[in-house]
């Protein structure tokens, strides 16, 4: 199977356990029963990119760094060889920054003084200690 091919494979299975995750969770909340698969999966390779272009906020967090987080210590735990790289531009682009930038950045965008430092920084620091690798696009950076 070539590489299109097992891109395909790979996208159909994880929207057919999302949605098989989904439709469970509201069932066996209404049985108490616990979800079983028949058929074991074992995910041996996992190329994983994630397109962090906005910053969609749970509260004050950006609910994309806690998938990450979780998704990289699924991977580790289940001994899967691969990369997690995570290309962040746009109005997500101020995750990645230093204190000082961040409240540069924060004073900006936000027109007040902002002396918090980057209150992201050690959730980025911890997926960077998992293997995840961050990259801050190039062109946001020459634009900021």
């Amino acid at each position: 199977m070539g590489k299109k091919g097992g891109l395909i494979v790979l996208f159909a299975a994880c929207s057919l356990m999302g949605f098989v995750a989904l439709y469970a969770s509201g069932a066996c909340a209404q049985t108490g029963q616990e979800l079983e698969f028949d058929v074991p999966v074992k995910l041996e390779k996992a190329n994983v990119v994630f397109d962090m272009g906005h910053s969609v906020l749970n509260g004050d967090m950006p609910f994309f760094l806690g998938d990450m987080d979780l998704l990289a210590t699924d991977l580790r735990d289940w001994n899967v060889k691969g990369q997690t790289i995570a290309v962040f531009h746009g109005d997500a682009a101020y995750l990645v920054l230093y204190d000082d930038a961040y409240d540069a950045n924060r004073h900006v965008q936000t027109d007040r003084e902002v002396h918090t430092g980057n209150p992201y920084a050690k959730l980025i620091t911890g997926l960077m200690e998992q293997d995840v690798q961050i990259e801050l696009c190039g062109a946001t950076a020459a634009g900021q």
